[in-house]
C-alpha cells in the first residue's frame, strides 16, 4: 500500500514553510527512503514521521531526529456526586501571564527540544494553541487556578469530542501544592457534566513526571506513537 504524505496547512502557515505528516505502523528502511524521496519531490521542508514502533537503522545523508514518545492515557469516569472547586475559574481572555504559563506546559515538547526549529516556532505554536483554546476553536473550557496574589499558577484546557473529553494544555508553575490534581478533578467533573464517561490526555513519554502524575490520578496507558522529524537539508 502506498504511503500518503498528509499536508499540515496549519503548521505550514504558522512556520512559513511546507510541513507534512506520515503515519505508518512500522517504519521500514526501504519504505522510508521512498517517503523521503516523495517529500523532497513535493518540496516539504519538515516531515513528521509517526510509527507504532521505533526504527533502529541509519539513514545516511538524512536529518532524522527522534523527538517524542507520544503517550496517550485514558480514564473511565464513574458517576459521582459533583463537588465544585470554587477556586478554579473559567477564562476566555488572553493575558501575558497565561501565555507564559502555556509555555511552561511545553517544556518537553518536540517543538522545543528539536534544535532545527530556529524561528520561534515553539513560541508561535503554543501562543496560537492558547488563543484558539480561549476562543473556543479547539477547546470548550479553559480552567485556571490563581495564586494568592491573583496570578495564574495552573492551567488546563478541555475539549468535548463525540464520545470523550480530551485534555489539551496542562501547566502548573507552583509545584507540590495540589494544583495539578485540582485541575484534573475539574476535568473529571466537566466530563460528567457533558454526560461522557471517558477522558483522555496525551503527553511526552520522556516526561516521566507527567506520566507518573496521570497514572497516580487513575489514568491508564492507551497507546504510544513514536515521532521523528525529518528535515529537508537539500
Amino acid at each position: 500500500m502506498k504511503t500518503i504524505i498528509q499536508d499540515c496547512p496549519f503548521d505550514s502557515a504558522l512556520f512559513g514553510y511546507a510541513v507534512g505528516s506520515v503515519f505508518v505502523e512500522t517504519l521500514q528502511k526501504k519504505e522510508l527512503y521512498k517517503i523521503i524521496e516523495k517529500a523532497k519531490e513535493d518540496k516539504y521542508h519538515l516531515l513528521y514521521l509517526k510509527s507504532r514502533e521505533l526504527f533502529d537503522f541509519e539513514m545516511e545523508g538524512e536529518t532524522i531526529i527522534f523527538v517524542d514518545e507520544k503517550t496517550t492515557f485514558k480514564k473511565i469516569i464513574h458517576r459521582n456526586s459533583i463537588i465544585n472547586d470554587t477556586a478554579i475559574t473559567l477564562v476566555k481572555k488572553y493575558s501575558k501571564d497565561l501565555y507564559e504559563l502555556t509555555l511552561e506546559s511545553g517544556h518537553s515538547s518536540r517543538f522545543k527540544i528539536d534544535p532545527n526549529f530556529k524561528n520561534g516556532e515553539f513560541e508561535k505554536l503554543y501562543q496560537c494553541w492558547l488563543e484558539n483554546s480561549l476562543s473556543g476553536e479547539i477547546a470548550d473550557k479553559v480552567f485556571v487556578v490563581n495564586n494568592a496574589i491573583g496570578k495564574p499558577c495552573g492551567l488546563l484546557t478541555l475539549a468535548k469530542k463525540k464520545e470523550k473529553a480530551v485534555i489539551g494544555l496542562v501547566a502548573v508553575n507552583e509545584k507540590k501544592k495540589g494544583i495539578g490534581r485540582r485541575l484534573i478533578q475539574e476535568a473529571f467533573i466537566q466530563t460528567q457534566r457533558w454526560d461522557l464517561t471517558q477522558l483522555e490526555v496525551t503527553t511526552q513519554g520522556q516526561n516521566k513526571g507527567a506520566c507518573r502524575f496521570y497514572e497516580a490520578c487513575g489514568f491508564k496507558k492507551k497507546e504510544v506513537v513514536y515521532v521523528y522529524h525529518w528535515w529537508n537539508k537539500s
